[in-house]
């Protein structure tokens, strides 16, 4: 603050001394425009505003005039405070000391008191002139519903609005825009202290409205009081009232012209007092209106108000997914012409990586350009790779060990390179590895990475199949390339054998789960794609598990070939496989041979039953077969490729009319190229409109191994255009080609498959006979029949989280949404219409909202009819196994309730079905719901979704029985309660048993042996002998089910390790036992009141044995954050409250990021539902990968106090899912320093202040 002498600027004082009368001259002017007219000034308040040069004070009264006085003639004011009628603080003088001063002051009363009375500078002419302006303008009445919430309670005035902000005029200022301007300054004074102060973020503030009482009842007889009616709701009215109320938080309340009058502000908490202030002319009170009501009561008619209301910034939503059913969805998103998305469990494709001739290279974009505008992708062999003259010899004159072709489709970049640091290989092993293995680790990441994935925690261990078509090549077969006598050639053979190439990228990356290497020459790449497809198909329920790990649902299917030399050019010459033209002739009658071709690339395919947004395309159906005995071992077989085709057919669902076009092997071979033709026309002639025949090969030459993985993704691409690809160098069809009476198309050009979406397929035929087939099905993304434009119209709800039950509900007005099949299901665009009491909140769903209602919703009162039938209930206490008929409550015939005593895990699961029918189950939202989380249903979309009766962290003994009832509603009621009544007859037959999950079982639990004694109750057992390896590991499970797993906290076998379980936060940890070779081990698990240990028994380790600690602690949970390093700290246990807490303290930016994880593992973080977000306002998600696609989800806290303490707490068990995570502040966020700093800071120099800053970028330890 600018101080001279003892008066600084902004004090407050009172004139003494001065002349009775001044004249105007005498006069600095006016702040409000007003004319300078004669003043008496002795009496007078004000402000200390600034000094001249002769050192006297300009003081600015509070009727807005400015004036000189000496020291002597001014004495210090002190206002009474707002309760007596005066006021907390003065309008700032425009001097950047005093506005931060002031700003700072307003804020330290609106902290503490909710409210801030502040005297404003205002003519008497000025006053005037707003009155006649107001008396002017066009008043109205607001709908009834919404009056309150602008004018307050207990309201008798009319109401205008200003068209624009007074700032935004560029003439014509009125009276009232000078009172207005106010409004914008007091909204920018809160932008830099608001976010740590009154937490939230100044966005914007609305159009200034004015108010007036009625004059007289003839007044206010003009002024209709309307109803919202349906077409106001319609035209969306509602909608933005709503979202006004959620946005507001600061009213600013000024009276321009008045006799006096009260404002009554109401405290939302009951418990505190009502606070009165006299009003007068001149008067502006700022309130948090989120957090209290009003009464305006004004003595005399002759009252002008203005009120402008600083909003926060509006919800920003992050588009999701669509839910629905399929033919809706498709609808939504423009797949309205030819076939609809496939329905149920599918396999998709998300990220392509790839590399091909003809510069098909780094983009989708690329190779697409190539296939679509007929481009001819074959050079002769470059120099780079070799002098392929030295080989050469004319087809006139061709002799045995040469070759006449030198043309092929290569690759662009170099085959030999590879970022070897990126992949922690040494350069010494980079160089003798075979170009295959170095373009398939970096083909394959690539996919990975468009997928999201990182390399790092997001893969590390990760259950996913690995899936490779690959032949070998010069370098494989041709020990040379890693021979030599340098140290480097120790990895010679790893590096040369394509043996190693899925292993390799699965050790490089650390991926677990099945993979396979698959030679069949020209099918490789599609009959690995085929093998991988076959393990991620689901078997059914009644289907017994194979007997090695095939349950996957994610796969990388890729395929390589390389032409890092001539022998195979050499070789293929002998039997005159090769084009003597240097080209492929697909379908053409000059057609004489392949042209070979290299490349490599793949995609991630991943099982899901509801297709993502970003997934690319689907697979919809796979087939291999053999051709067996035919014509020679190379020759093709008609019959055979064309059961291969039905093959996939009948797996997709597919008639032959459906599919649009077909991608052939077509390698433009005289006998190839017919018999292929003749077996798709065995299929698919039966048909009405002409299938599309298309062939990468005439572009880039024969990818031989890697050429079923160019047609597949070519089939993707075709099927994202709705474009059928031009044939390059078809001139003239093939005359052997059999295509009579069938419709059918070789283009010649890019041609338009006049849909939204197609199928298409792709053949691929080893000439030793292996036949592959695979179908997709994509929607077009690219042309003129783009789709994937989201048509909002068609929405019928945007939903969000209940962050109480995490159902859905509207993401306005917390409309629960109700089911489908719902008669209050509104099949249209949904518009709010309700309106809840005055102080409840918008942001839990109606269902729990059990207050009044200013605007009752229009389906009040409706109810869906109680389901017809039986309800039973399915639980883990005996695996699910049978069905227990669930009792009336009381002749009700919507309640039905049922005993459940927990077991000796003291947890529980349970879903109910209706007849017993398990297509119509009744289940939580969310898997391991508790009673608060929402029922669905009844349907089958609930698999591995039931409710769990937990007592382990209340420590409630097992036996402990519960009354659990359910209720049909709107939406359907889950409770339970304990019941001190004996443990139902069908418990105590129940048992649980208990498996064994390890590294001598193929991935599979194997049940272990009960060995209890009267000593030793429960106890289960299991013998092994350690392998070769020396090493074993295992974990157990609960009934055998993979969310119910007993495992230690940290991997290893150290008896200080607590086990952790049954419960599905395993992540893939387990004991790890060595010994020698052939050594028996005895494993015991013994289960008591939810105290589990197990014993380890072998020669080489003894005995060991480890205990699990039972109660809230059975998981630790450790912070890590900007304030650690990332290191992980471990949070402590309030066992009162049963929650973890963490101290710590502000770095120097006033800005930290956090997250919290169970048992130190970044597999199983806690982290907000939106990135960037502070404890409390986000539905907090977990336990899961936070670094799943790189950059995680993180907390962020910040204050402007600094070295500011902190407390996070953690409540796992919270009700209200945004409040899992909190923080405290033990000693403030601000204070009046660390404000005044902020705001020069941000004013003088643009230093954003740490609340403003929601997207900063964090370096975090997994990128």
């Amino acid at each position: 603050m600018a101080v001279e002498g003892d008066l600084p600027l902004g004090r407050l004082v009172e004139l003494q001394g001065l002349p009775e009368t001044l004249e105007a001259e005498a006069l600095l002017g006016t702040t409000d425009g007003s004319a300078p007219e004669k003043y008496d000034p002795n009496g007078k308040r004000g402000k200390v505003v600034g000094y001249d040069e002769e050192s006297n004070v300009v003081v600015e009264t509070f009727d807005a005039v400015t004036l000189k006085a000496t020291k002597d003639q001014l004495k210090p004011y002190t206002p009474a405070g707002p309760l007596e009628g005066g006021f907390h603080l003065a309008w700032p003088a425009m001097d950047e000391d005093a506005a931060a001063d002031f700003s700072v002051g307003a804020l330290q009363h609106l902290m503490a008191s909710g409210y801030c009375s502040v005297q404003m500078s205002l003519s008497e002419e000025m006053r005037e002139k707003a009155l006649g302006e107001a008396k002017d303008m066009k008043f109205h009445r607001m709908k009834r519903e919404f009056e309150g919430a602008y004018l307050g309670r207990e309201f008798k005035c009319k109401t205008a609005w200003l068209e624009e902000l007074a700032e935004t005029k560029r003439e014509g200022l009125t009276a009232l825009d000078s009172c207005d301007v106010h409004f914008s300054d007091f909204t920018k004074f809160m932008l830099p202290l608001a976010p740590c102060a009154l937490n939230f973020v100044p966005y914007s503030r609305t159009n200034s409205m004015v108010r007036m009482p009625f004059q007289d009842p003839e007044d206010e007889s003009k002024f209709t009081e309307d109803e919202v009616d349906d077409e106001d709701i319609g035209d969306g009215l509602v909608d933005s009232h709503i979202s006004f109320l959620k946005r507001r938080t600061l009213c600013m309340l000024y009276v321009l012209q008045s006799s006096g009058g009260e404002l009554t502000l109401i405290p939302k908490d009951d418990s505190k007092e009502n606070v009165v202030l006299p009003m007068e002319a001149g008067r502006m009170v700022i309130f948090q209106h989120s957090e209290m009501s009003y009464i305006y009561a004004p003595s005399e008619k002759d009252d002008v108000v203005m009120q402008s209301w600083i909003l926060q910034e509006p919800e920003t939503l992050t588009f999701v997914g669509l839910m629905g059913d399929q033919l809706s969805k498709d609808e939504a998103l423009g797949v309205n012409i030819g076939p609809n998305t496939p329905l149920g469990h599918r396999t998709h494709v998300f990220g392509l990586g790839f590399s091909f001739g003809g510069g098909a290279f780094g983009s989708e974009e690329s190779y697409w350009s190539m296939v679509s505008t007929s481009t001819d992708g074959i050079v002769k062999v470059p120099f780079t790779r070799y002098d392929m003259d030295t080989y050469y010899s004319p087809a006139d004159d061709w002799v045995a060990g040469t070759t006449y072709a030198i043309h092929s489709g290569f690759v662009t970049e170099d085959i030999y390179s590879l970022d070897n640091e990126k992949f922690g290989i040494t350069e010494g092993e980079a160089f003798v590895m075979a170009p295959a293995q170095r373009s398939l680790l970096e083909r394959g990441y690539e996919a990975l990475y468009k997928t999201g994935y990182r390399q790092g925690p997001s893969l590390q261990g990760k259950h996913m199949g690995i899936f490779c078509g690959h032949s070998g090549d010069d370098w494989s077969f041709t020990p040379v390339f890693g021979i030599g006598f340098e140290d480097k050639y120790r990895f010679g053979h790893a590096g040369r054998m394509w043996s190693t190439l899925t292993g390799r990228l699965a050790y490089v990356l650390g991926i677990r789960g099945p993979q396979s290497l698959i030679d069949t020459a020209c099918s490789s790449a599609l009959c690995a794609y085929g093998l991988g497809h076959t393990m991620m198909r689901r078997c059914e329920g009644h289907q017994q598990a194979t007997g090695i790990d095939t349950h996957i649902d994610e796969g990388l299917m890729m395929g390589a070939n390389m032409l890092p030399g001539p022998g195979g050019y050499i070789s293929m010459c002998g039997p005159h496989m090769l084009s003597v033209k240097g080209r492929c002739h697909t379908f053409d009658h000059m057609a004489d041979g392949f042209v070979r071709g290299e490349g490599a690339g793949g995609f991630v395919a991943k099982n899901e039953a509801i297709m993502s947004e970003d997934a690319y395309s689907t697979v919809i159906g796979a087939c291999l077969n053999q051709d067996g005995r035919s014509a020679s071992m190379t020759a093709p077989n008609g019959p055979s490729q064309s059961e291969c085709i039905r093959g996939s057919m009948r797996e997709a669902g597919l008639t032959a009319n459906q599919v649009t076009c077909a991608e052939c092997h077509g390698t433009g071979t005289a006998l190839g190229d017919p018999i292929e033709v003749g077996a798709l026309k065995a299929v698919m002639q039966e048909r009405k409109e002409p299938i599309y025949q298309t062939s990468a090969k005439a572009h880039i030459g024969h990818g031989e191994a890697v050429a079923g993985t160019i047609g597949l993704i070519k089939c993707m691409m075709m099927c994202n255009a709705a474009c059928g690809t031009p044939n390059c160098h078809l001139a003239e069809l093939n005359p052997h080609l059999d295509i009579e009476g069938y419709p059918s198309v070789f283009p010649s050009e890019l041609s338009d498959y006049g849909f939204n979406a197609g199928y298409s397929g792709v053949s691929s035929f080893g000439f030793g006979g292996a036949n592959s087939r695979a179908d997709v099905f994509a929607s077009a993304k690219k042309g003129p029949h783009k789709t994937g434009e989201l048509d909002w119209k068609k929405v019928d709800y945007v939903t969000v989280s209940c962050p109480f039950d995490l159902g859905p509900m509207h993401y306005l007005d917390g409309k629960c949404v109700p089911r489908a099949t719902s008669k209050k299901y509104k099949h249209e665009q949904y518009r709010a219409d309700a309106i809840r009491d005055e102080f409840a909140s918008y942001d839990y769903n109606s269902s729990l909202y059990d207050g009044q209602y200013q605007m009752t919703p229009r389906d009040e009162g409706e109810e869906d009819p109680v389901p017809k039938g039986t309800m039973f209930i399915v639980g883990s206490w005996d695996n699910f196994r049978e069905a227990h008929e669930m009792d009336k409550y009381e002749d009700e015939d919507n309640t039905w309730t049922f005993l459940v005593a927990l077991g000796e895990t003291r947890c529980e699961r349970f879903h109910i079905r209706v007849d017993n029918d398990p297509f119509e189950c009744i289940y939580p939202v969310v898997p391991d719901g508790s009673m608060i989380v929402r029922p669905m249903g009844p349907d089958d979309q609930g698999v591995g979704h039931y409710w769990l009766v937990d007592g382990r962290d209340s420590r409630v003994p097992a036996g402990t029985v519960y009354q659990v009832t359910f209720r049909w509603a709107d939406p359907p009621i889950m409770h339970w309660e304990q019941v001190d009544v004996p443990v139902p007859d069908i418990f105590l037959n129940s048992r649980h048993f208990y498996a064994v999950m390890g590294s001598w079982t193929g991935g599979l639990y194997e049940h272990m042996v009960e060995v209890s004694t009267k000593g030793e109750a429960n106890t289960w057992e299991v013998k092994t002998r350690i392998g070769l390896s020396g090493m074993e590991w295992f974990r157990f499970s609960r009934d055998g089910t993979s969310n119910q797993e007993i495992y230690p906290a940290r991997s290893g076998c150290q008896e200080d390790t607590t086990i952790c379980g049954p419960d599905a936060m395993c992540n893939n940890r387990g004991w790890r036992i060595t010994g020698k070779s052939g050594e028996m081990v005895t494993i015991r698990l013994q289960v008591v009141d939810a105290h589990v240990t197990v014993t380890i028994l072998s020669a080489s380790l003894g005995t060991r044995v480890m205990h699990s600690i039972e109660g809230p602690k059975h998981h630790t949970y450790h912070i890590a954050g900007t304030f650690s390093d990332w290191r992980f700290e471990e949070m402590t246990l309030d066992e009162e409250s049963s929650t973890f807490r963490y101290r710590g303290r502000m770095g120097d930016s006033g800005f930290e990021h956090f997250y919290i994880a169970a048992d130190e593992d970044l597999g199983l973080a806690y982290f907000p539902e939106a990135n960037s977000t502070y404890p409390g306002t986000a539905i907090v998600r977990g336990p899961g990968s936070i670094s799943e696609g790189g950059q995680g989800k993180l907390f962020a806290i910040s204050c402007l106090k600094p070295g500011a303490e902190f407390e996070v707490e953690f409540n796992r068990h919270a009700d209200d899912k945004r409040r899992i995570v909190t923080v405290k502040w033990p000693e403030g966020r601000v204070d009046p320093g660390s404000m005044k700093a902020a705001f020069h800071n941000f004013r003088s120099m643009a230093i954003v202040p740490p609340g403003l800053m929601v997207d900063e970028p964090v370096e975090v330890p997994w990128q």
